[in-house]
């Protein structure tokens, strides 16, 4: 998943305007904290998921084992 925010613009055009800074900063910060989060969540749905199957050894198990993998890369 990629979303691209287009603010730098509006930034040049606010100049020096400091809360609209803060405003972009705090909301990028809770953007990726949010990302972050449901990453995590996914990752633990996951590994549940992968220590519920009785044959590690299926291919279900090895792409469980693999989306795992990925999702911690990210995180």
């Amino acid at each position: 998943m990629e979303t691209s925010i287009k603010i730098v613009d509006r930034i040049r055009e606010k100049g020096e305007d400091q809360s609209y800074r803060d405003f972009i900063s705090e909301f990028s910060k809770g953007y990726l904290e949010l990302e972050f989060l449901e990453k995590q969540e996914q990752l633990f749905e996951y590994i549940n998921a992968y220590e519920a199957l009785d044959d590690k050894t299926s291919f279900h198990a090895e792409y469980l084992l693999s989306l795992i993998d990925f999702i911690k890369s990210e995180i």
